[in-house]
This record gives structure tokens, C-alpha cells and sequence, in this order.
């Protein structure tokens, strides 16, 4: 087929695609190849993990800031000798290390720096949850004594 000649910093993110090889190059972009612009775009199913993507990237490269555009677009396949046509959802996440100049809709700043420590490691993918944390503390409740003395009486 035709290869679209997209711009480097542009990553179409599919639903078959590995996230961390998105993750990566888009990484590389930023740090290695000094590009202070990426371009994150994805329709239909792909649009989840494109989210799943940039929140890992801008854990890994500080500093960055966001704009979230969805759109849709429409989509003719043409099975036999049915043509349908069905509205795809899209989306193009913006991440640029710069504050965007006219600041738009979907903008998100990016988290001053001075709250990272250079030190910690990079959060793991999922958001711990208040929930989590709940259940962490019920079960802190009983002290490890006891759980063992029961064990000593039934031996």
C-alpha cells in the first residue's frame, strides 16, 4: 500500500501496536532527538491505550504539556458489493515541552518539576485508587501477633 508521509514526530498509535515501543520513540523524539513536539493520534479502539501512552510518557519526560483534541471522522469499507459508512471516533494528543502559545481547550499544564523528585523511580502504570488504599489500612487492623499465636494453638 501507499505510505502516508507522516512528519517524525507524528505516532499513530493502533490497537495491535506494542505501548511500549510508542512509549519509546516517542521518548527518544523528545530526549535524544530534540523535537519539542509529539503528535499522539488514534481512532476507534486504539484511542485507549494512545491515552495509556502519553500518561506513561509524561511520567518519563517531565516537563511536558498537553492538548487533548477528539474529532471524528468517517469511515466507508466496502464489503462485496456493500459500501457502508460508519463514524469513527479520533483523537490527537499533543505533548510539547513548551506552554502551547494560544492555549486552547483540552489543555493540560504540566506538573511543576519541583514536584518530581529526580530520585524516585517512575510511578507504575496504574493509579492507585483511594479504594486501595482503604483496604491496605483494614487489613492493618490486626497485628501480625495475633495471626501467629492462632497458628501456635492449632499446632
Amino acid at each position: 500500500g501507499c505510505m502516508e508521509t507522516r512528519p517524525a514526530n507524528e505516532i499513530r498509535v493502533t490497537s495491535q501496536g506494542k505501548m511500549r515501543r510508542y512509549i519509546t520513540y516517542a521518548t527518544e523524539l523528545l530526549e535524544q532527538k530534540g523535537e519539542t513536539q509529539v503528535y499522539i493520534n488514534a481512532s476507534g479502539q486504539a484511542i485507549v491505550k494512545a491515552v495509556s501512552v502519553v500518561e506513561i510518557l509524561k511520567r518519563q519526560v517531565t516537563g511536558l504539556h498537553q492538548v487533548t483534541k477528539l474529532g471524528s471522522t468517517e469511515v466507508t469499507s466496502t464489503v462485496g458489493e456493500v459500501t457502508q459508512k460508519k463514524t469513527v471516533s479520533t483523537i490527537t494528543i499533543t505533548l510539547s515541552r513548551e506552554a502551547p502559545e494560544n492555549i486552547s481547550l483540552g489543555y493540560q499544564a504540566a506538573e511543576p518539576v519541583a514536584q518530581i523528585n529526580s530520585t524516585q523511580k517512575p510511578f507504575p502504570p496504574h493509579k492507585t485508587s483511594n479504594r486501595g488504599e482503604k483496604e491496605v489500612s483494614r487489613g492493618g487492623h490486626f497485628p501480625p501477633r495475633t495471626t501467629k499465636d492462632s497458628q501456635t494453638t492449632k499446632a
